[in-house]
């Protein structure tokens, strides 16, 4: 009985994914234990149920928001001439969904990932990776710039601005 309830509720709500399982195994707890104890529907709950389903309606039409990192791994692979898939073959992937995600940036790669890149690219990392690394050039000056003095040194490393 429960589980015929629960799949009605989850068709009636159009269910789809885990967190919208648990919300609608909650509400069909909630509509069993109200049948079970033979409370009648009332008004209140009637509101209460209608008002669960509207947050939960507005919580999965919610647009999810994915940290972009831009990176130029896309531009370095059209310039070197390879496909994903022979990327992804010289990195040791079967599929080119990795090597997908690291240039749409929705990933980032492991460090020893990111330096397979930049050998397999012929292109510094700095170069694959030029906002990211900007940022760190950004934030360490902040940070020797609060320092004293003496302590502050100068990095070999970084591009000139």
């Amino acid at each position: 009985m429960a589980l015929r309830r629960l799949s009605f509720v989850s068709i009636l709500l159009g269910v789809q994914d885990s967190c919208s399982w648990r919300f609608v195994s909650i509400l069909s707890f909630l509509i069993t234990f109200l049948y079970f104890t033979r409370v009648r529907f009332s008004p209140n709950i009637l509101v209460l149920v209608f008002t669960l389903w509207i947050l939960y309606r507005s919580y999965i039409s919610m647009p999810k928001q994915h940290p972009k990192n831009f990176n130029k791994l896309w531009i370095a692979r059209k310039k070197s001439g390879l496909g994903q898939k022979s990327v992804a073959r010289l990195l040791g992937y079967k599929s080119i969904s990795p090597i997908s995600e690291y240039e749409t940036g929705t990933v980032l790669p492991s460090l020893s990932t990111a330096f397979k890149l930049a050998v397999v690219y012929n292109t510094p990392l700095a170069d694959l990776y030029d906002s990211l690394h900007k940022q760190s050039v950004d934030e360490i000056a902040s940070a020797q710039s609060k320092m004293p003095a003496r302590t502050s040194v100068q990095n070999r490393y970084s591009k000139p601005l």
